[in-house]
């Protein structure tokens, strides 16, 4: 199955909850079919992610890799409503593997191979992304779990391991030391 080819939205609102976690317990249980309903469900979800961490051309190969590491361990989650930020997890571990393992993997060589965005969208995406990289990996992460990803507190303290009040102050850090490297661009740009 290409599930990269497939398309799928994980939303906020509690019907999509109650359904993932539906799904969730069925998958656990073997059904296939659920577990093709949460790939579709979270697909555009894990490759926002995936996207963000390697760029659109190591997307697919990622998200490829991802939905069949959730396939081998989805027995493994405890919590099925932790699900989300399990799946963030081993999407990050994924992606940091494959940018392990490919060193030739450069952020500007990504951005110039998305020759479908417009000349504008793409000089935005990399002063953004310059500006993103001027901070710790910590702000980086939280970052894109929760303006990219929308992932509620909960799922982000699963998903990088830290108590929620530590996701709750380090996102208050980071936007605040986004918001310092936006002005010093602008007062240098």
């Amino acid at each position: 199955m290409d599930v990269v080819s497939r398309t799928g939205s994980y939303g906020d609102n509690s019907n999509d909850r109650e359904e993932l976690l539906k799904r969730v317990i069925q998958a656990r249980a073997g059904d296939a079919e659920a577990f093709e309903a949460l790939v579709t469900m979270t697909l555009s979800y894990t490759r926002k992610l995936a996207i963000s961490l390697v760029g659109p051309n190591h997307c697919d190969d990622v998200v490829q890799e991802s939905y069949l590491l959730v396939y081998r361990k989805l027995s493994q989650l405890k919590k099925e409503e932790a699900f989300m930020g399990w799946l963030c997890r081993l999407v990050r571990h994924v992606a940091y593997r494959f940018r392990d393992t490919n060193p030739e993997h450069l952020e500007l060589k990504r951005l110039a191979g998305t020759t479908t965005a417009p000349q504008e969208r793409v000089l935005s995406a990399m002063v953004l992304e310059q500006d993103l990289n001027q901070l710790t990996w910590k702000d980086r992460e939280v970052l894109v779990l929760r303006e990219l990803l929308s992932l509620s507190y909960s799922e982000i303290s699963v998903a990088l391991q830290w108590p929620e009040g530590t996701v709750r102050s380090r996102l208050h850090k980071a936007r605040k030391n986004l918001a310092s490297v936006l002005v010093e661009t602008e007062d240098t740009g």
